[in-house]
């Protein structure tokens, strides 16, 4: 925590101290040069007394010229300093009112003393409704019991010198409720104490509105990816097999024509010897046996 550097006696406080100094000081230095004067230089008694009621005025004189020379010239060191302070806080309001965000005052036990018209006017309420009241019941904070509650523990952590911010919700005039960044900030005074709060809030509804539309679009890219890679996976699977049964096609194939060619050798040759074997030859056993040759040809001829 920065603490303020030690207080400084106030300017009038120093003008008044002086002013009745210095003129005591003139006083006593006057009073006793001029007697001493007179003494020396004057002996008749009348004489003596007309000069001193004369140097009497002589004094009030010179010195209420002097009082009205000094105090004329701290009353224009004073007005200066009112005009700049004048000017000051025209300057203050001027960009207090005019900002953009919501901006205003607390005493650190949270009771509201000022809020600039940007508040104001969203809230639809006025400075006297506002003014005097703890800041958790005024009307940006009454759509939610805890939100007034989380209020006001932010800021007894803030009247105990913690700088707070957080993002919450505001509700305004016709009801609409606003995401805003607030935070509190602490004011210390010279001896370090905290002597106000400075609540601020910025209008993060269209921040927040687009990071969830961008969340959405986010999770709707993932969903749409995720469909790809699932398609792509069922289209790679589906080019494997209709490979896979390509490949098998080309392998019946080759196997079909590899095999065709030595059963047409054998059913001729077998036909060769069906036809050498005279009829007198031709047993009941063999005549099977070329038949039963001539059906596992076939056969596999009907596979291939």
């Amino acid at each position: 925590m920065t603490k303020a550097p030690p207080a400084k006696r106030p300017r009038w406080k120093k003008i008044y101290l002086r002013v009745p100094l210095i003129y005591a000081g003139i006083g006593v230095l006057w009073i006793l040069f001029s007697d001493r004067v007179l003494l020396l230089i004057v002996e008749d008694t009348e004489e003596l007394t007309r000069l001193q009621i004369f140097k009497g005025w002589f004094y009030v004189g010179v010195t209420a010229l002097l009082l009205y020379l000094l105090l004329r010239r701290e009353v224009r060191k004073l007005e200066a300093s009112h005009r700049a302070l004048a000017k000051s806080e025209a300057k203050f309001k001027a960009i207090f009112n005019q900002t953009f965000q919501f901006l205003g005052l607390l005493t650190p036990e949270g009771k509201t003393i000022a809020a600039n018209d940007t508040a104001l006017n969203f809230a639809g309420s006025e400075a006297d409704k506002v003014f005097g009241k703890p800041f958790w019941e005024t009307p940006w904070w009454t759509h939610s019991a805890a939100i007034q509650e989380q209020i006001q523990h932010a800021i007894q952590r803030a009247s105990e010198g913690q700088f707070v911010r957080f993002e919450t919700t505001n509700i305004g005039e016709q009801g609409e409720i606003i995401d805003i960044d607030f935070s509190l900030k602490p004011v210390y005074g010279r001896q370090g104490e905290v002597l106000y709060l400075i609540p601020e809030g910025r209008d993060i509804t269209e921040r927040k509105r687009t990071e969830s539309e961008l969340s959405a679009y986010r999770t709707h890219l993932e969903e749409l990816v995720e469909e790809r890679t699932l398609d792509l996976k069922n289209a790679q699977e589906e080019l494997l097999r209709k490979e896979k049964l390509a490949t098998l096609g080309r392998l019946t194939s080759t196997v079909s024509h590899e095999l065709r060619n030595p059963l047409g050798s054998i059913r001729n040759a077998i036909y060769t010897l069906d036809q050498s074997i005279a009829e007198v030859q031709r047993t009941e056993q063999i005549e099977r046996s070329f038949q039963f040759a001539e059906r596992n040809i076939q056969r596999c001829v009907m596979v291939i």
